[in-house]
């Protein structure tokens, strides 16, 4: 697809004789295009020519003052929403003189070095056909109809040819797309969509109804022309400069006269619906009231640039619901039509009437903001919906398994420390929703003691690392207590253990929102002699069925304990208890094995034939 710059006003047709064209050479050598040989053929020059004459002059002057002449249409690099594109990219048939005569031959346009603006040359063919009928007003591009990017064509007589280029080049987004679309650079009917909002046909219609072409009627009357194509009063209004105004400011006088001159209004009454006393535009003034809306609803939800004053800059590259690109396309059709409506007051009106509405029901894009995002325990965080669009209903979560809430601004309490996700579900009034996530967006902050420490156990003398797990990067102090007698203020201190025993070990911490302290009682075992093992049993003698309860009597320090009780027919012959308990159901005598261990060693002991079962 070819994208176009962008060209205000009509490309329009009918152009002033020609300084100097092809032929004319011919001519002067006495030659013509049907091979008649005429020694006086060159005098024909004047019949056409003359001294007298104002029809180069004053067109050349009228052209210099249209939007055509600007060769800002050849710019190297033309921005457009953010990116670059050269008079390649975006279509050297509606900006370029060559293009536009290439595309209409079937030539390739690669083949164009350097481009020229467009000129006479590019829509008038003068001195093209027989001898005696060669005219100023044979056109190029000429046919019965254009096809539209809508699908649609286009018949108005010798405005055909300007509709080649006045044309939206991409339709709006078809009513089966349901999801989401994403903005390109080139998004959008382009700049020159006069052909569609004039035949009342181009956009997207939300509603049903038919809405009657203001200004179809000029179909019959070459359609641009008739209303540009006006008598020019000086160099800067009608005929080749195509405008409506003078260049330094409106004229009512001229706009009056471009209506009523047409043809198509003979008199003041036939402008009730449209034009009032004085030219007030009041169809218009509702026109440009709803364009300035919807330009308001684009930029507030950041489908248009907020930045750009002109209203036209998309933000591209984001994705936006299928209805919005539709609504926003509506508007930029109407921005790049150029005529604030006159073109089409009904379809226009219709056209931003609908988009307006259809705004309300576009799904709202989900934001929020906290008042405070970390702090101590507790922590009252006040959520504010940032929400763009018509929001009916909210859903909050705030990320600690418990709260929600359904209010537009709602406060919560954090009671615990913790990092907490927090999300918020807005839906509009047709039910079309958005969410927003906010991961690990709340930081908690409570102050917690937390530590470990290795080896756990072993032989004195024993040295143990402590390491502080405590979770707050705040931390101010750190007190240790190691059950021996010995205490530390270092973070993670390491700790020689001289004594024997069972120690309990404690870790109290402070930060900026407060303590808290941590005790593992039991936590480090040293031991100082492998431990003697030592038991006796309730009873030795007894039937089938009879139930042992065995007491540990060994000495030292033990860290563990490992019997058998010689039943190996039994599902539960051993025990890791101090002091278990077992159960004999056949008859036999029994061997009772204990093992008991430290981190210096183990100790044994045998009870052979303890137990008798007779």
């Amino acid at each position: 697809m070819i994208y176009r710059k962008a060209v205000p006003l009509f490309f329009v047709g009918m152009l002033a004789l020609l300084l100097t064209f092809p032929g004319c050479d011919d001519l002067i050598t006495e030659t013509n295009n049907i091979t008649v040989y005429d020694t006086t053929l060159g005098l024909a020059c004047f019949d056409c020519h003359s001294d007298e004459d104002n029809r180069l002059i004053r067109p050349k002057a009228q052209w210099a003052n249209s939007a055509h002449a600007s060769d800002s249409l050849l710019d190297i690099l033309h921005d457009l929403n953010g990116s670059n594109y050269t008079v390649n990219d975006c279509g050297p048939e509606c900006h370029s003189h060559e293009g536009f005569i290439r595309e209409f031959d079937s030539l390739p346009l690669g083949a164009i070095q350097h481009y020229n603006v467009i000129g006479c040359f590019t829509c008038h063919m003068p001195h093209t056909g027989n001898y005696g009928t060669w005219s100023d007003s044979t056109l190029r591009a000429l046919g019965e109809f254009v096809y539209l990017a809508n699908d649609s064509t286009f018949v108005m007589g010798k405005s055909n040819m300007c509709v080649h280029c006045h044309q939206a080049v991409n339709p709006a987004p078809a009513a089966g797309i349901t999801s989401d679309v994403l903005l390109t650079a080139t998004f959008g009917p382009h700049y020159s969509g006069q052909a569609d909002v004039l035949s009342g046909k181009g956009g997207f219609r939300f509603a049903d109804s038919v809405v009657a072409s203001s200004h179809r009627s000029v179909a019959d009357l070459n359609g641009c022309l008739r209303c540009h194509y006006l008598n020019g009063q000086g160099y800067s209004f009608g005929e080749h400069t195509f405008r409506l105004e003078h260049i330094d400011g409106v004229d009512t006088t001229q706009y009056l006269a471009a209506c009523l001159g047409s043809g198509c209004h003979a008199l003041l009454e036939n402008f009730h619906d449209v034009i009032g006393s004085g030219l007030g535009y009041y169809r218009l003034d509702s026109i440009v009231s709803l364009a300035d809306s919807l330009e308001t609803l684009l930029k507030d939800r950041a489908f248009l640039d907020p930045a750009d004053p002109a209203g036209m800059r998309l933000m591209a590259d984001s994705v936006i619901p299928a209805d919005a690109a539709r609504i926003l396309y509506n508007y930029l059709l109407y921005k790049g039509d150029g005529s604030r409506g006159i073109h089409n007051p009904r379809f226009v009106q219709a056209l931003l009437t609908e988009s307006v509405v259809r705004f309300d029901s576009l799904p709202p894009a989900a934001a929020f903001s906290a008042s405070v995002t970390s702090g101590c325990a507790p922590l009252t965080v006040d959520f504010t919906d940032e929400s763009k669009g018509n929001v009916a209903t909210w859903n909050w979560t705030f990320g600690d398994l418990t709260g929600t809430s359904d209010q537009p601004n709602p406060t919560y309490t954090y009671d615990t420390g913790g990092i907490y996700t927090c999300s918020l579900i807005v839906a509009g009034p047709s039910g079309a929703a958005d969410s927003l996530v906010r991961a690990s967006y709340i930081q908690v902050y409570s102050t917690i003691a937390l530590f470990t420490a290795s080896p756990l156990s072993g032989c004195s003398t024993l040295v143990v690392d402590f390491q502080d797990l405590s979770p707050s990067d705040s931390i101010l102090t750190w007190e240790w207590d190691f059950g021996d007698g010995v205490t530390s203020m270092e973070q993670s201190p390491q700790h020689n253990y001289d004594s024997t025993g069972i120690f309990d070990v404690r870790l109290i911490v402070s930060d900026s929102c407060g303590w808290d302290t941590l005790t593992y009682p039991g936590y480090i075992t040293i031991a100082d002699a492998v431990p003697v093992a030592g038991f006796f049993a309730s009873d030795t003698l007894g039937a089938p069925g009879l139930t042992v309860f065995f007491t540990d009597t060994s000495s030292g320090l033990i860290t563990s304990w490992q019997w058998d009780f010689g039943d190996p027919n039994s599902d539960d012959n051993s025990s890791t208890e101090q002091n278990p308990q077992h159960t004999y159901d056949e008859v036999g005598t029994y061997t009772v094995v204990l093992t008991v261990k430290n981190e210096c060693g183990q100790g044994v002991r045998f009870e052979t034939d303890l137990i008798k079962i007779e």
